[in-house]
């Protein structure tokens, strides 16, 4: 979707700033300000309006793993199955898996402890 961030932020900004102008321009960059809940609207409406792109929002219990690749997922109810996948929300960091509300010990190759 390049570009769909930067269009999204120019959108919805509030304020924009030049970050180290008195350096050079290697190392200058534009900060936006936005307003929270227009970008995540013209987000949404950008992503719903992609052609063959769904969005899923649950908790994946188990996936189907063929040759590496991931086929498909599981929640408590249902599977679907895939052709690219992608997941959100979730964050490593220092050991620790990190999900809203949630956190367990989990390993940089990502396997859980708990």
């Amino acid at each position: 979707m390049g570009g769909a961030m930067a269009w999204i932020a120019d959108s919805s900004g509030i304020q924009f700033k030049m970050l180290n102008t008195r350096k050079g321009a290697a190392v200058q960059a534009i900060r936006a300000q936005c307003d929270r809940a227009r970008y995540r609207t013209i987000a949404r409406t950008l992503l719903d309006r992609e052609p063959n792109l769904f969005l899923r929002q649950g908790e994946v219990v188990s996936l189907s793993v063929r040759h590496g690749r991931i086929e498909g997922a599981s929640e408590e109810a249902r599977r679907i199955g895939y052709d690219g996948m992608h997941s959100g929300l979730t964050t490593v960091r220092g050991g620790l898996r990190h999900i809203p509300g949630k956190r367990s010990s989990q390993s940089a190759r990502g396997e859980i402890y708990g």
